[in-house]
């Protein structure tokens, strides 16, 4: 969780490594996501599982998921 927007709204980065086709090294792509956060139970710098989901509004696109 990279910030809170608003109480139900949260910036998520998802990383995914990669390795490099041509020099064969490992390279960090970083993706930033706006994640709906219905409970409005994470914070700044906690962990978050994110789905996707369908569009809740013109950026948001993502949701975060909640263990049972």
């Amino acid at each position: 969780m990279v910030r809170k927007v608003s109480p139900t709204t949260a910036v998520v980065a998802l990383r995914s490594v990669r390795m490099h086709r041509l020099y064969k090294r490992r390279t960090v792509a970083v993706l930033r996501v706006v994640a709906h956060d219905p409970k409005r139970t994470t914070s700044a710098g906690s962990t978050a599982t994110v789905r996707e989901c369908r569009p809740v509004s013109r950026t948001k696109s993502w949701a975060v998921e909640y263990s049972a």
